[in-house]
């Protein structure tokens, strides 16, 4: 975001900016994020792991996210 502000660019006015995880310092920053738990994700790579050592075909999974919009996110223009 220095970055982008450094070049004249307006937040969220004439860019956007989203991170991914929800880092505590989002919210400091009032910086729109997608928050996905690091726990469900490594849960699922263990049980995906030993399915696959057991000979099982690996399935596909969806580990559930949200947007918390704050703002750096804006309409397009």
């Amino acid at each position: 975001m220095r970055t982008l502000r450094r070049a004249g660019l307006d937040i969220p006015r004439q860019m956007s900016v989203i991170a991914v995880d929800n880092h505590p310092m989002s919210e400091l920053v009032d910086l729109t994020t997608i928050a996905q738990s690091g726990f469900d994700q490594g849960l699922t790579a263990a049980r995906t792991i030993d399915s696959m050592l057991s000979g099982e075909r690996p399935e596909s999974v969806l580990i559930p996210t949200k947007l918390i919009v704050r703002h750096t996110t804006g309409q397009a223009a």
